[in-house]
């Protein structure tokens, strides 16, 4: 009888070891590629800012420059999170990647901070419907940075097509520090429709200068 309840219990360890490694989080740096079958994703850098100007880059004060004609302000109890990245379609269709009734890909990340996590929305145009590409700075060619809006919730990735983003979200939380690490999990699509987690882990403010893969 001893014998069998011996079994038992390390059966029970071997199971509790096994579920604690499957519980892990892989955790990537900034620059650092993730990967489904079908996409490959590039987080170049993300930052926390109350205050940006038209093309996303974070502003420590929230006056305008002389030749800027428009700012973002976060509200009281939130916080932007700029964020650029790098993304490659690696399947045979193209794929439509924002937040409409046409995309197949509905990104969205969510900000780990302080033990609490907070799911990036879009900026005070639409705050309710999540994170869309609309207002997004656009660049599809390598070295080059075009600063193209889009006005579109959502846009096209065609098979083996780079697409460069920098775009603006909002969380609900304000940090102690804008200065202050915290993580930012992406969802990556795979080609059975479903979603891969990476989590990567942003120490500082220094962006990822190689937007390359």
């Amino acid at each position: 009888m001893k014998k069998i309840i011996v079994f038992f219990v390390l059966l029970l360890l071997m199971i509790s070891g096994c579920s604690d490694k499957q519980d892990e989080i892989q955790i990537f740096n900034p620059g650092e590629v993730v990967s489904s079958d079908i996409v490959d994703f590039k987080l170049n850098d993300a930052q926390l800012t109350y205050y940006a100007n038209a093309h996303f880059d974070p502003k420590v004060f929230g006056l305008p420059a002389d030749n800027e004609t428009e700012a973002f302000v976060a509200e009281e109890g939130h916080i932007f999170v700029v964020m650029s990245f790098a993304f490659r379609n690696n399947g045979r269709a193209s794929i439509r990647v924002g937040n409409d009734a046409e995309s197949t890909y509905n990104l969205h990340f969510t900000v780990n901070y302080d033990g609490k996590k907070y799911r990036v929305n879009g900026h005070e145009s639409n705050p309710a419907t999540g994170l869309s590409m609309e207002w997004s700075v656009i660049s599809r060619i390598k070295g080059i940075d075009q600063r193209i809006c889009i006005s579109e919730s959502s846009v096209s990735v065609e098979s083996e097509e780079v697409l460069y983003v920098r775009m603006i979200g909002v969380a609900s939380f304000e940090p102690g520090k804008l200065t202050d690490s915290f993580e930012l999990t992406v969802n990556v699509i795979n080609s059975q429709g479903g979603y891969e987690e990476f989590t990567y882990n942003i120490p500082s403010s220094s962006p990822n200068d190689d937007k390359d893969f």
